[in-house]
């Protein structure tokens, strides 16, 4: 009973991470900046992320791309949440723990993004070059 109410749990979540991304997606928020220190078009919402610390001390950090039809939403979201179940029970693979480790954590928190390519969560550099910009 307790397995079923916890998979209940789970799709209450994703649901609800679901409409919160709907919601903020339409928000529309300015960034004041040197012209040239950032991107003109932001890559990952600057609205809705998702945050997510683990017993290892490391925080993951969701970044979401704007603009993402509901179903390309949906599919982000759930991959990013079927991440972190498998990574709380300890069964991630090998080949998913060697990428993720691949990336640059910033204070303790490693920023992942869905790579709708490859269809699957990669790790976000937190200190991007910007094109143009030394």
């Amino acid at each position: 009973m307790i397995s079923e109410a916890g998979k209940d749990t789970y799709k209450r979540l994703k649901f609800s991470a679901m409409t919160l991304y709907s919601r903020t997606s339409q928000l529309k928020i300015s960034r004041i900046a040197t012209t040239g220190k950032v991107e003109e078009v932001p890559a990952y919402s600057l609205g809705y992320s998702i945050v997510v610390p683990t017993n290892d001390e490391l925080i993951f950090k969701f970044l979401i791309q704007p603009g993402l039809s509901q179903d390309q939403a949906s599919e982000a979201i759930w991959a990013f949440f079927d991440l972190m179940l498998v990574f709380a029970e300890g069964t991630v693979t090998p080949d998913v723990l060697h990428r993720l480790e691949q990336g640059r954590a910033v204070g303790r928190t490693l920023l992942v993004a869905y790579d709708f390519e490859r269809r699957l969560i990669v790790t976000v550099d937190p200190l991007p070059t910007v094109p143009g910009v030394k």
